[in-house]
């Protein structure tokens, strides 16, 4: 970790730790402003509620060095809310937890589909610090998803699903895996210091040290042809940015 973040400020980019999921600090730090957007291959970033991620291309296929594709989700077959996203991962299994036994995603992005993911939000939502009233709703709600995966009254499913309508206890959803999708901790959850955007300026990267860091940490053979390939071209690009 200590050789990464070296390499990373070598290159002029400033580090910034997360409390809690780097995914959720992500999120927050793009609602209140501080970063522009997010680059990353994660389709967990959704959970927590950006609009749209930032993913690189593969070199064959790409026309320019600083192409990316943008995803958001309703470019899929199926289009996801929040809500949905959260359903999805509760049932597949995600970063807390294994999720529902046989359940995979096409079964449960047929459930998202048929609402229950955006009511489990919404009442999230409104029954916050009410656990009596969500407890109630649940009761309700749990019965309602099982009916749907034995019955298909949607036509979503491929099929009646009575395996997993099984597995569909009054536990799920495992109400603290839940909770940590909802309200993940970030900078901006109690106790925990907010960042200063003011310090993350572009700087202009550091040959010496850049090549200093490849010799102490990297194999040396063909170090200079590696350079050429992979290195000198986002190099160029981090100098054209930095304002400094």
């Amino acid at each position: 970790m200590k050789a990464a973040i070296s390499f990373i400020r070598a290159f002029g980019y400033e580090v910034h730790h997360a409390p809690g999921e780097a995914e959720a600090e992500l999120v927050k730090l793009e609602e209140a402003g501080y970063i522009d957007a997010i680059i990353s291959s994660d389709s967990d970033l959704f959970l927590f509620g950006t609009p749209l991620i930032f993913r690189s291309i593969s070199k064959k296929d790409r026309r320019y060095v600083d192409e990316y594709a943008v995803y958001n989700p309703n470019t899929t077959p199926f289009p996801l809310t929040r809500g949905g996203a959260i359903l999805f991962a509760l049932l597949c299994g995600g970063d807390y937890d294994n999720g529902i036994d046989g359940c995979g995603p096409a079964t449960a992005t047929a459930l998202a589909r048929c609402g229950f993911g955006e009511q489990l939000f919404e009442a999230h939502q409104t029954f916050r610090g009410d656990k009596y009233k969500y407890e109630r709703f649940l009761s309700k709600w749990g019965p309602t998803l099982r009916a749907e995966l034995m019955t298909n009254s949607r036509q979503f499913l491929h099929r009646r699903e009575f395996d997993i309508a099984g597995e569909i206890t009054f536990e799920f959803p495992d109400r603290r895996v839940h909770e940590l999708y909802m309200n993940p901790i970030t900078s901006w959850s109690p106790g925990y210091t907010l960042p200063d955007p003011s310090r993350w300026v572009f700087k202009q990267p550091s040959i010496a040290v850049i090549t200093q860091l490849c010799v102490d940490h990297l194999r040396s053979e063909d170090l200079q042809k590696t350079f050429k390939s992979n290195l000198w071209v986002g190099i160029f690009l981090q100098m054209l940015y930095s304002v400094s």
